[in-house]
């Protein structure tokens, strides 16, 4: 196992969109609103959300060109501000993007109760259109990660009501038939899935019932889960391509700090983590990316 991990990863930092690498880190473009930055399967470009004042959108940014393409357009032709503004915007959020090129993301749009649900662009240039479902996600969902042939997707599931109030779980679905199942819950929740890219293993955040959360991971054929962190209150892991790290989120100092744990999946063991980088404005609920690419950036 590498002492230290390879690659690039994408975070955010007050709304610009950055990059890490063992050569260190570096902004990669500015936006101001932007959120939710996930690599192309070439690592030449990079989707994420920009956010309005009752909408965002999914954004492509191309290094090359240094040229943003909008993916989707929803804010509502209306005067700002107003009553018709508000009901017809939409919000795009949470996207990945499978190595194949299919986008997966959530959306309120053509939902009367304003509910999130799946959505699936089978190219980025194409319209896209809701994703095949089953009807059984009690609740919204975020948090949405897909593996690389763009075959199932896992996400997370804020399920209502009930005498203890509101709770997560993570649900995995398949993208053809739509059956959706749950996979794993914790003590106050589970959230923040992460497949990995051969769609084995699922990387994902338990709350316990002292409210600290830890990264654990499940193997999906027997159901084995591990303990990857501990009383670390992570959050958002994310798998390097290979898998065999785990990057996730920690608060520190005001802040958060991003690290990196070995994991052997056949062996069902963990290694030492290793302190990747660690900032006052990284936007944790924006997650990391990860890519192997080599492609030369700007």
């Amino acid at each position: 196992q590498q002492s230290s991990p390879g690659g690039r990863i994408a975070f955010v930092r007050g709304g610009n969109v950055w990059g890490w690498s063992q050569e260190g880190e570096r902004e990669l473009f500015q936006d101001g609103n932007a959120s939710d930055p996930r690599w192309s399967p070439d690592g030449g470009e990079v989707l994420f959300v920009q956010s309005g004042g009752s909408f965002s959108n999914l954004v492509i940014h191309d290094f090359s060109s240094a040229s943003n393409t909008w993916l989707t357009d929803y804010e509502a032709n209306a005067t700002g501000g107003s009553k018709d503004y508000v009901e017809f915007s939409s919000w795009a959020m949470d996207p990945a993007w499978g190595a194949n090129g299919v986008i997966v993301y959530v959306s309120d749009r053509e939902s009367k109760e304003r509910e999130f649900r799946l959505w699936l662009l089978p190219s980025w240039e194409s319209a896209g259109g809701l994703a095949p479902s089953d009807e059984t996600d009690p609740g919204d969902i975020e948090h949405v990660s897909i593996d690389a042939n763009a075959t199932v997707v896992v996400y997370t599931v804020l399920a209502l009501g009930g005498p203890q109030g509101g709770t997560t779980y993570v649900a995995i679905r398949d993208l053809k038939s739509g059956a959706t199942t749950p996979l794993v819950e914790g003590p106050l929740g589970a959230l923040d899935p992460a497949l990995s890219s051969d769609g084995k293993t699922v990387a994902y955040s338990v709350r316990w019932d002292t409210g600290i959360s830890d990264i654990w991971m499940i193997d999906r054929a027997s159901g084995r889960e591990v303990q990857l962190t501990r009383g670390e209150e992570a959050i958002s892991p994310t798998w390097s391509p290979d898998g065999k790290w785990v990057a996730y989120l920690r608060p520190a100092d005001g802040g958060f700090e991003a690290w990196a744990v070995p994991v052997d999946r056949a062996a069902q063991s963990v290694g030492e983590p290793v302190r990747l980088f660690g900032h006052d404005d990284v936007d944790a609920t924006s997650g990391l990316s990860w890519t192997y690419s080599q492609v030369a950036l700007p």
